[in-house]
């Protein structure tokens, strides 16, 4: 029998395709009701028997991908349909993990400083939603949009260093769909992007917030 608590996790987990126990930890840390020995954070050991028992009943999928790094968890056929949403089930490919667990660092940054209730709408959902209408389904999609008192926020997240005629066509994307539009990038990315951002109107460089990963501790 899953708790609320466990719905509100796999409900997050679901929206952001997978999570690596890592990161489990803080989302079960959250919602943990009574202090941990470390502060917002579940043991490894706590997080992985409440694994074992989402397994058993056949919510998720967990392995172990990468030496020396903690295993993955996504959510199965099962699992989705508990939640009721209408996600086609994905078993993450490896090229897509380094991106996904940066992703979810940003998410799990914002919603540390600006509160969880912060309104998110995941890049799963965007293509979910995008997908459903002929005017929509061949729009740029973010890695997520978040909703503040300013308005919609279209964040990205880069670790590759794109092409630049790729990159430019990304950025002018953007600009035609949001008005603000946040960029956080790795030592690779952060470069090319910045260089590409000062070729654009003054009016859209605005618009734009460039920061580096490694302020989300990453």
């Amino acid at each position: 029998m899953i708790t609320a608590r466990d719905k509100q996790v796999l409900t997050w987990i679901g929206e952001q395709y997978a999570v690596r126990i890592d990161h489990l930890r803080l989302l079960m840390g959250r919602d943990a009701g009574k202090p941990t020995a470390e502060p917002g954070r579940v043991s490894r050991s706590n997080a992985e028997r409440r694994v074992r028992v989402w397994i058993k009943d056949g919510l998720v999928e967990r392995k172990k991908i990468f030496i020396g790094q903690p295993a993955w968890i996504w959510l199965t056929r099962q699992g989705l349909g508990l939640l009721e949403n209408d996600y086609r089930f994905l078993e993450p490919k490896v090229a897509t993990l380094d991106h996904i667990h940066a992703v979810n660092q940003v998410r799990l940054w914002l919603e540390k400083h600006q509160g969880r209730e912060l309104l998110w709408q995941s890049e799963r959902e965007l293509k979910y939603v995008f997908g459903r209408d002929e005017k929509t389904k061949t729009k740029h999609v973010p890695d997520g949009l978040i909703t503040t008192e300013a308005g919609t926020v279209a964040l990205e997240v880069e670790l590759t260093q794109k092409v630049a005629t790729r990159l430019k066509r990304i950025l002018l994307n953007l600009v035609r769909d949001y008005d603000t539009i946040w960029y956080f990038a790795n030592d690779r990315a952060y470069g090319p992007i910045s260089a590409q951002i000062a070729t654009l109107s003054e009016k859209n460089q605005q618009r734009f917030s460039l920061r580096h990963l490694r302020e989300t501790g990453l």
